[in-house]
């Protein structure tokens, strides 16, 4: 199904598209400490944190926050894309 939007509502969502795809590069760069110091991604610590496999401890819940932001913001750098390629 094509969507029809304006030219306007097309730069909106371009502009809304780079500012999601910075939030979630700097907060893959806020994980990464936790990766090097824990050896593993955070898609593999996020896993296994919803599995429940890793305890309460405040540091994972921590990781947790930016990993689940991250998750936020690349479902909606995908749903935007979606969106572009639909118009």
């Amino acid at each position: 199904m094509k969507i029809q939007i304006t030219p306007k509502i097309t730069e909106i969502l371009t502009k809304d598209l780079s500012y999601a795809e910075f939030a979630s590069s700097l907060l893959k760069d806020e994980m990464k400490p936790f990766e090097k110091k824990y050896k593993m991604t955070s898609e593999e610590f996020f896993d296994k944190f919803e599995k429940g496999e890793l305890g309460d401890d405040r540091v994972w819940f921590d990781w947790y926050s930016l990993a689940l932001s991250t998750k936020d913001w690349d479902d909606t750098k995908k749903e935007i894309k979606k969106v572009i390629r639909a118009a």
